[in-house]
């Protein structure tokens, strides 16, 4: 397979017979919206493993296609040695954003701000390492290369900052709430623009969104989604689609290549784009 093809993945699976593959979120997200098929449970694939996987449909997801969806975390920089999985048999806490708990290999850390860490049920800065003491960064990116000041910055205390904002329960298991850098901080309030951007993606006419942070001179900053519809559908299409993040500014955009550019600005912006 070239690459994800949604109208016929699971034709191509049972084609082919394979009895697992990996995805990114918004895979399972695209095949959750197509119309229902008495073969949808008719594949040989059993597990599949990933990121990102949309709490609203994960459960529902492993009934209807008969597999399961075996959340995990890991990064470039973390390579091997920041790694943490789902159990395969047991409690996976389906439906919770859940990826399990640290590799054999791995040693981590939720921090605030100021790198203390925090307790059980708060949200921060997940941190890594190796386990092998004294080589904290075995199996894992060593330096930026020619960029020894990101390379200090992300190895601050010996540990690696990931730059992603998790939380962790009394069982020892890790949540994912969002990339650092994609938290909108609205009227005092953090807002997770991935959150946003999961729940639109599941209306069978959005093809992709970007949620960023725009200026507000009364809540400092707010929200701002851009959609791409498919072909031939107005913004009237989604307008019943309703949030609890209110109010959101809307933008319509016809080209998918423009919301590429957008959320490359958002990654270069640190996620503010007052303008396209």
């Amino acid at each position: 397979m070239d690459r994800f093809h949604p109208s016929i993945w699971w034709d191509t699976i049972r084609k082919f017979n394979p009895t697992f593959f990996h995805y990114l979120g918004v895979i399972p997200a695209i095949l959750w919206s197509l119309p229902e098929k008495p073969s949808d449970k008719d594949q040989p694939t059993w597990l599949a493993e990933g990121a990102g996987i949309l709490p609203e449909i994960h459960e529902g997801f492993e009934k209807r296609f008969n597999i399961k969806m075996i959340e995990l975390y890991g990064s470039t920089e973390g390579g091997a040695g920041g790694t943490f999985f789902c159990p395969l048999r047991g409690d996976r806490k389906v439906g919770t954003r859940c990826f399990g708990k640290p590799a054999s290999r791995t040693l981590a850390r939720i921090v605030d701000e100021e790198d203390r860490d925090v307790p059980d049920g708060q949200t921060g800065e997940l941190l890594v390492k190796s386990i092998d003491l004294k080589r904290p960064r075995r199996g894992m990116m060593q330096y930026y290369f020619k960029n020894p000041v990101a390379t200090e910055e992300a190895w601050k205390g010996g540990w690696f900052h990931t730059g992603d904002y998790v939380k962790k329960d009394g069982e020892g298991f890790y949540y994912f709430i969002d990339r650092k850098k994609d938290i909108i901080r609205r009227s005092g309030e953090n807002i997770s623009a991935s959150e946003i951007e999961g729940t639109l993606n599941l209306h069978p006419k959005v093809v992709a969104t970007a949620a960023i942070a725009v200026p507000d001179p009364l809540r400092i900053k707010e929200i701002k989604i851009y959609i791409v519809l498919t072909s031939g559908e107005t913004s009237k299409t989604v307008r019943n689609v309703h949030f609890h993040y209110i109010p959101i500014h809307a933008f319509w955009l016809n080209q998918i290549g423009i919301l590429f550019s957008t959320l490359a600005r958002k990654a270069f912006r640190g996620g503010n784009i007052t303008s396209i």
